[in-house]
C-alpha cells in the first residue's frame, strides 16, 4: 500500500508519522507527496532516515492525465463537476443553510457558481477531483489495487470520500490550521465584511480631486464598460474595448469605465468616454444592505463556513457595485467577463436600480462547461450552437441575442495593414506564409500545459523556417510581455529566425494582451495553425476570414464542436505531422482539396458572416439606453429592443428565455 499526501508542512506530518506507526497498516511501501514547505522539507530529511520510511515527491503532468483521449482537466468541468454539484445540493448543509434562506433566485445562481468555481491550479472542488484523479492515474501506472490519500481538509468531504471509494482511495482529511493564520487569509477575511470592503475600494481609488470635483450630474444614464484594458478608441481593426461602440452610433459621453493609472484617464476623458476611478460614495461605507442573512451554525461546520464566505462575499460586493453604479449613474453593465460570479452580484445590484446587464461573447466555447454557465439579463452570442450550449448548461438570461462573431469588422479594415505585412516577409524570400497562434502557459505543468508545450508552438515551426527560405512566419502570441520568459529555452532559435526578416512577432500589447487581433496575421497567410483545439478562438477568426486553418490536438478535447472537422485536413495530432502536412500542401501550389477547409461548420460558428457583428452589438446597446433615458422601464425596455432586433434580423436571431 502507498500514501499519498496533498501538501506536507510541520501540523500534518506528525499526523502522518503517527498514523503509519500506530501498526494499523504494516504493508506500507513508500509515502508521495505533491508538494512540500521549506521548513517540513528539511525536518523530513532527519525524520525520515530516523523512522526509516521513504518520501518521494510524486511527478505528473497535466498532459498525462487523461481519460482514454480526453484530458483529464476538461472532463472535470465537463462531466465531474457536474455530478458533484447535484451532490452538494442533496448535501443536508445545502438543504440547511440555502434553500430556506435565500431572498432572491440571482443570489442563489451567485453562490451556485461560487460553491463550484475553480480550476485545478487554484483551491476548489475542480482540483480536488483533479488530486483524486492524479492518484488514479498513479495506481494504475504501478498496478496498486488501493492506497491512502491526506488530503487538506474541505467542505463536502462525504462527497470527496465516496469518489476516492470508487477508485479504491481512502481520504484523510488533515487541516488547514497554517493556512487560516497566514496574513492573506486574515485579510481575506475582513474583505469579506462590507465595511471593510467598501473602506478598502474607498482608499485604493481614492482620488483627492473627486472631493471637489465630482461627476457632473446629467440626464442622461450611462453604460459602465467592463473591458480588458485595451483602450483603443480608434477603428483601426486593433484589440478595443469599445469596438461595438465604434461601429454603431452608441455615442461615447455614456460610457463609463475604469482607469488604472493617468495615461488611460486622459485617453478616456480626450474621446469623451467617463473615466471611473473605482471609489464607491463615502456616504455609503456607512449604510451597509445585507442582502442575504445566513441562519446561525448548528451542523456541518465546514460547509457552513464556506456557504459563509461566499455570502458574505455577496453582501461586500453588493454595496460596492451598487455605491458605484450610483455614483456614475449606470443604468447598463456590458461585461465580457463569465467566468466566476463577480458580475453576477453587480448585475443584481444595478437591477435594483432599474438597470440591465449584458454579456457578450468573447471566446468560443466548443463543448459544455460549468464555467460558462450565465446569469445576466441580455446575451449577446456568436450563433445558435453558443445558445445551445448555454441552454444546456441551465444558463439563466432573459434574452439571447445572436449577432454573428462581433469582430468581423475587423477583416476589411485590416486588409491593408496585412498587405503590408505580407509585402514585407515576401521581399526577404519568402514564397509561402504561415500564421501561428498560441496560448499563455504557466511554469509548473502539473496543473498547466505548462512551458514546454507552448514551445513546440515556436520550436518546430523555427527550425522549418531556418531550413527552409521560402518559408516565411507570423506569430500571434496571446501575450507577448511574458513570451521571452515562457520561451526562454528557445530564445536563441527564435533571435535567428527573426534576423531572416521572414519571421514576425506582434509585440505591441493592451494591459495584458497582444494588441494585434489573430485576423491581422491570418490575412498576411497563407495557412493558419492554431496549437490547441480546446481553446480555439482564434482558428475560428481566421477561418471565418476564409483563410486555410490548421488545429493541433495535443491535449485532448473529443467533446469540441470542432472535432467535426476533418483529421488529416485541418486537425493534426502533433507538429511533426503538421509540418509534414504542410510541406504538401504548398509543394502541390496550395492545391489538396480540404485543406483547412471549415465550410462545413461556418454557419454554425457565425449565420450571419458579413462584418456587422460589432454594429448589431452597439446598436442593440443604444436602442436600451435610449429607452431607459426616456424613463422606460428595464423589462419594457429589453422588450422593445428585441421586438426591434427581430424586425431588422429575424425572429430566429433571438431567443427569450
Amino acid at each position: 500500500m502507498h500514501i499519498y499526501i496533498e501538501k506536507i508542512h510541520l501540523f500534518n506530518l506528525t499526523k502522518v508519522f503517527s498514523f503509519i506507526s500506530s501498526g494499523k497498516h504494516k504493508n506500507i511501501e513508500e509515502v508521495f507527496y505533491i508538494d512540500i514547505t521549506h521548513t517540513a522539507r528539511y525536518l523530513l530529511m532527519i525524520t525520515s532516515k530516523i523512522n526509516g520510511i521513504i518520501f518521494s515527491k510524486l511527478s505528473f503532468r497535466m498532459l498525462d492525465i487523461k481519460d482514454k483521449n480526453e484530458l483529464m482537466r476538461a472532463r472535470i468541468h465537463t462531466e465531474d463537476i457536474f455530478r458533484f454539484q447535484t451532490n452538494i445540493y442533496k448535501h443536508q448543509a445545502y438543504e440547511s443553510y440555502i434553500s430556506d434562506e435565500l431572498t432572491s433566485k440571482e443570489a442563489a445562481n451567485y453562490i451556485n457558481t461560487g460553491l463550484t468555481y475553480g480550476t485545478i491550479a487554484e483551491k476548489s472542488i475542480a482540483r480536488g477531483i483533479y488530486i483524486i484523479e492524479v492518484i488514479n492515474w498513479f495506481m494504475s501506472s504501478k498496478k496498486q489495487t488501493n492506497s491512502i490519500l491526506f488530503m487538506e481538509d474541505l467542505p463536502w468531504s462525504l462527497i470527496y470520500k465516496e469518489l476516492g471509494h470508487e477508485k479504491n482511495i481512502k481520504i484523510i482529511f488533515y487541516s488547514a490550521l497554517l493556512g487560516k493564520l497566514h496574513i492573506k487569509s486574515i485579510l481575506q477575511r475582513l474583505r469579506r465584511i462590507p465595511i471593510f470592503f467598501l473602506i478598502g475600494k474607498y482608499l485604493k481609488h481614492f482620488e483627492a480631486s473627486e472631493i471637489f470635483s465630482l461627476p457632473k450630474r446629467k440626464k442622461q444614464f450611462n453604460m459602465f464598460v467592463f473591458g480588458r484594458g485595451d483602450i483603443n478608441l480608434k477603428n483601426n481593426g486593433l484589440n478595443s474595448d469599445f469596438f461595438w461602440h465604434l461601429n454603431s452610433s452608441y455615442p461615447a459621453e455614456n460610457i463609463v469605465y475604469q482607469y488604472n493609472n493617468k495615461s488611460e484617464k486622459n485617453k478616456l476623458l480626450k474621446n469623451g468616454i467617463i473615466p471611473l476611478s473605482g471609489s464607491p460614495l463615502l456616504k455609503d461605507i456607512f449604510n451597509i444592505k445585507h442582502k442575504i442573512k445566513l441562519k446561525k451554525y448548528d451542523i456541518c461546520k465546514s460547509e457552513y463556513l464556506a456557504i459563509k464566505r461566499i455570502t458574505d462575499s455577496y453582501n461586500s460586493n453588493y454595496n460596492y457595485w451598487r455605491s458605484l453604479f450610483k455614483k456614475h449613474q449606470t443604468k447598463i453593465y456590458l461585461t465580457w467577463y463569465k467566468y466566476d460570479n463577480n458580475y453576477m452580484v453587480a448585475s443584481n445590484a444595478l437591477r435594483s436600480l432599474g438597470g440591465i446587464t449584458a454579456v457578450w461573447q468573447i471566446a468560443f466555447d466548443g463543448f459544455k462547461s460549468l464555467e460558462n454557465r450565465l446569469d445576466t439579463d441580455i446575451v449577446f452570442s456568436w450563433s445558435h450552437f453558443s445558445t445551445l450550449t448555454d441552454q444546456e448548461l441551465g444558463s439563466d438570461y432573459r434574452y439571447n441575442i445572436i449577432i454573428g462573431y462581433p469582430k468581423d469588422y475587423t477583416f476589411n479594415v485590416l486588409k491593408n495593414d496585412a498587405a503590408q505585412l505580407r509585402k514585407k516577409i515576401l521581399s526577404n524570400g519568402a514564397k509561402n506564409i504561415v500564421c501561428i497562434f498560441d496560448e499563455n502557459s504557466t511554469g509548473d505543468s502539473r496543473w498547466h500545459t505548462g512551458h514546454e508545450l507552448q514551445e513546440e508552438n515556436y520550436s518546430f515551426i523555427l527550425e522549418e523556417l531556418l531550413s527552409n527560405p521560402q518559408l516565411g512566419v507570423i506569430f500571434k502570441p496571446k501575450t507577448f510581455n511574458t513570451l521571452h520568459r515562457r520561451l526562454k529555452n528557445i530564445k536563441e532559435l527564435l533571435l535567428a529566425a527573426e534576423e531572416t526578416g521572414r519571421c514576425h512577432i506582434f509585440k505591441e500589447s493592451g494591459r495584458h494582451t497582444t494588441l494585434a487581433p489573430p485576423i491581422l496575421g491570418a490575412l498576411a497567410s497563407d495557412v493558419c495553425v492554431h496549437g490547441h483545439l480546446g481553446a480555439g478562438s482564434a482558428a475560428v477568426e481566421s477561418a471565418l476570414a476564409g483563410i486555410p486553418t490548421l488545429l493541433i490536438d495535443r491535449e485532448g478535447f473529443p467533446r469540441s464542436k470542432l472535432n467535426q472537422l476533418n483529421r488529416g485536413k485541418v486537425i493534426f495530432n502533433d507538429w511533426p505531422e503538421t509540418i509534414l502536412a504542410l510541406r504538401e500542401y504548398f509543394l502541390s501550389n496550395r492545391t489538396i482539396e480540404g485543406f483547412g477547409d471549415w465550410s462545413k461548420i461556418k454557419d454554425d460558428l457565425d449565420p450571419f458572416n458579413d462584418g456587422l457583428g460589432a454594429y448589431r452589438m452597439g446598436e442593440y446597446l443604444h436602442w436600451l439606453m435610449k429607452d431607459l433615458n426616456r424613463g422606460i422601464h428595464r423589462k419594457d425596455a429589453m422588450k422593445n429592443a428585441a421586438q426591434l432586433y427581430t424586425e431588422k434580423w429575424g425572429k430566429d436571431k433571438i431567443i427569450i428565455n
